[in-house]
């Protein structure tokens, strides 16, 4: 795009996020094996929920409440982990829009991860999985080495369509979801992203020191 709207390419350089190396972090790491010490969830399957509220909704309908699309996305999980007991569920929902959704009663092998509080690089560390509707920890997620889906129902795809950008599986509706679960689970893969894991803020630093 960039190149396309006129800027010469010897301009451009790819360094990666810094806000990324964190992900590689000892850290970070070591905060998430203490949290499956401290949860009892040594030997279990993680899954990370990383939800946002939905935009360019239907005007009326449940549809049209922002966050119905995320609750549905985690009532299925929930669901998921109910019925496996060899897995375990962290909900994180975006810091900007957490105080719209509800912890609701404690439950077993579920984790509500308040953004304040959590890193979001401890959860994505914790996790085996990660689910996403459109955040960039979907993102961040497989440049950890973890694998990611997508659901490509989300309203707002378009505007982050991780599945096409190859970050992620896409999950094509919610009665896709638990068997898309259960197949990554079992299956567990990664993208070429997983390669491009730390050191981004040396090379900004590089780049600046050419210029």
């Amino acid at each position: 795009n960039l190149i396309a709207g006129g800027v010469p390419a010897e301009r451009i350089h790819i360094t990666g996020s810094p806000a990324f190396d964190g992900l590689s972090d000892l850290l970070r790491a070591k905060e998430a094996a203490q949290d499956r010490s401290t949860l009892g969830w040594q030997g279990l399957k993680v899954i990370l929920w990383a939800g946002n509220m939905e935009a360019l909704l239907p005007e009326t309908g449940p549809e049209s409440n922002p966050a119905w699309f995320p609750l549905q996305v985690e009532r299925i999980l929930r669901d998921y982990v109910r019925t496996h007991a060899d897995t375990a569920l962290v909900i994180r929902y975006h810091p900007n829009q957490v105080q719209h959704f509800e912890p609701g009663p404690p439950e077993p092998r579920v984790l509500w991860s308040v953004p304040l509080e959590r890193h979001p690089h401890r959860d994505i560390l914790l996790a085996d999985l990660v689910v996403v509707n459109g955040s960039t920890m979907g993102l961040e997620a497989a440049v950890a080495g973890k694998s990611v889906l997508a659901m490509d129902n989300s309203p707002g795809r378009h505007i982050f369509p991780l599945s096409e950008f190859g970050v992620a599986r896409g999950v094509a509706g919610f009665a896709d979801l638990a068997g898309a679960v259960d197949a990554a689970l079992h299956e567990p893969f990664t993208s070429e992203f997983a390669r491009l894991k730390g050191a981004a803020a040396g090379r900004v630093a590089d780049v600046i020191e050419q210029v």
